[in-house]
């Protein structure tokens, strides 16, 4: 009976607890759109998140922040900082989130995120890269689920490789060169597929992407040559 009794505040404090922090996530949520709305997007980048629970109010906050940096990154390309904001906050945001209704938002948040890192991979060097290109890969498939054999999946699905080869291609050894020149020529042959394809009948996207595809085979036809791929 005393250990029950002593349960029951301590049940209490909990909900009470919750509830409070429910409601700061749910101000702070009301507080980040009023901001986004007016193109705030340094002040809410410099905003601490607290709220790190599943719920669409904690992975909306997420959201809202990791487009804010996307936003400014956007504009500074060059910026590590904000790069590195709007992958980790795209991220977590996404993984918080329990349930999808809008397939359109959906797909633009995963689309953000694979350029995100995509962006990150070219500011960095030595062990950061290979474990952004996985988290890349992993944004890519995710994307590609969500969006089977579309222009975006395609296009990022087909970078890592790329990326990976040119933080491999200085140190490769005989074993690695196989997989990495097996890989460059697998991708340089969908996205070429593609873009074949694309010349009778464009599909969605892609006109948004078709500069990149474009340059992405040129460059994946580089990486071959540089490869000495046979």
């Amino acid at each position: 009976m005393v250990g029950t009794a002593l349960i029951r505040p301590a049940i209490v404090v909990f909900i009470v607890l919750m509830q409070l922090l429910s409601g700061c996530s749910t101000s702070q949520l009301h507080t980040f759109q009023r901001r986004a709305d007016k193109d705030d997007y340094h002040w809410i980048a410099q905003q601490a998140i607290t709220c790190n629970q599943t719920s669409t109010v904690c992975g909306r906050i997420h959201l809202i922040k990791g487009d804010a940096c996307f936003n400014i990154a956007k504009a500074a390309p060059s910026s590590k900082p904000y790069n590195a904001c709007a992958a980790d906050e795209l991220e977590k945001g996404l993984a918080l989130i329990p349930v999808w209704t809008d397939y359109t938002q959906h797909r633009r948040v995963r689309e953000n995120l694979c350029q995100s890192l995509l962006n990150l991979t070219t500011l960095q060097s030595g062990e950061p890269v290979e474990q952004t290109l996985a988290r890349l890969f992993k944004a890519a498939k995710e994307l590609s689920v969500l969006a089977p054999k579309s222009v975006p999946a395609t296009y990022y699905l087909a970078c890592v490789p790329l990326c990976r080869a040119r933080y491999m291609l200085p140190e490769i050894n005989p074993a690695k060169h196989i997989i990495v020149c097996n890989r460059l020529k697998r991708n340089l042959t969908q996205v070429l597929s593609m873009m074949e394809a694309a010349k009778e009948q464009p599909p969605q996207d892609w006109d948004r992407f078709a500069s990149r595809v474009q340059k992405l085979s040129f460059d994946l036809g580089i990486a071959i040559q540089s490869a000495r791929c046979r």
